[in-house]
């Protein structure tokens, strides 16, 4: 496996570099013990140097994945965006999978939140600095910002609602 292996799956376009295959192009980079970042970083030509580097992820080549079921609660996570480039943000496209009934909290985790709801209703449940719940509907457009260790969850109030999540340190 050589560098050219890499090369196949990024193209320049104008100012910004297009990842064919972001799931293929980082596996490709930790077999070679390539770091993306300094992939792209040695493979940038001294014009486009000049510009900041824009990642593109395309739909198609992202992964999802199914924590938990209706019965039980959890999420149906969609990534949009994960990337070795910069490893602290994370962008989740989320369908809550628990009802009112059957949501538990999590115990929080470090990095902090910033919740927007894409469309249906849902319901947000988190435990203040007292360690009471407390409860708030989210309508569509809606959204919140969580800080680090806050317990929290999302539950559907309206089937398939679906919220976009971007976590970061």
């Amino acid at each position: 496996m050589i560098v050219s292996d890499i090369s196949t799956h990024v193209q320049y376009v104008g100012d910004c570099i297009e990842i064919n295959n972001l799931t293929s192009f980082l596996a490709i980079c930790k077999l070679t013990c390539i770091s993306p970042n300094e992939f792209l970083s040695s493979s940038i030509d001294q014009n486009f140097s000049k510009i900041a580097p824009v990642l593109i992820s395309r739909r198609e080549h992202s992964y999802e994945r199914v924590k938990g079921d209706a019965s039980k609660g959890g999420y149906h996570y969609r990534h949009v965006l994960k990337t070795s480039v910069d490893p602290d943000l994370l962008v989740l496209r989320t369908t809550p999978l628990s009802t009112s009934e059957n949501v538990t909290v999590n115990s929080g985790h470090l990095v902090r939140e910033l919740v927007y709801v894409l469309n249906g209703k849902v319901g947000f449940i988190w435990k203040n600095l007292q360690g009471d719940i407390r409860k708030q509907e989210m309508n569509e457009g809606d959204s919140v910002y969580i800080q680090s260790f806050v317990p929290h969850a999302f539950y559907s109030i309206i089937l398939n609602s679906e919220i976009l999540a971007v976590d970061y340190l």
